[in-house]
Order: C-alpha cells, then structure tokens, then sequence
C-alpha cells in the first residue's frame, strides 16, 4: 500500500516480481495509457518506463473513486 505520487515503473516491477500486489491511493502525475474498460467501471492500463531500457510496461487496473 502506498500514497499518492510514490508509484514509479521500477518500484512496481520490483514489488510485482515478488507475486505481492499494490495499492496506490492516488496517481495524480502518473498518467498510465488506457488499454481497455471493463463491465464493472475500472480499466487495464499500462505503466511504461521512461526509458526503452526500462523493460516492458506493467499492466494495471485502474479503480476510480
């Protein structure tokens, strides 16, 4: 669990490679690219690096309240 404006590329690949998940309460800069809305209202995005080295994008879902 973290707050608003600590989610970076890096900490999500490196907290999901251990199997855990995360919870962000708020991503105000963090601007993921949206990939698909589901039935519920949330939405996959995807997380990418800001550099090419950085490795593939991280996939999220998205829940706004």
């Amino acid at each position: 669990m973290a707050d608003r404006n600590v989610l970076s590329h890096v900490l999500a690949r490196a907290v999901l490679a251990t199997n855990a998940h995360i919870l962000v309460a708020r991503l105000r800069q963090l601007r993921p690219h949206a990939r698909a809305g589901l039935p519920d209202g949330t939405y996959l995005a995807e997380l990418k690096p800001t550099r090419k080295a950085g490795g593939p994008p991280v996939t999220l879902l998205v829940i706004e309240c």
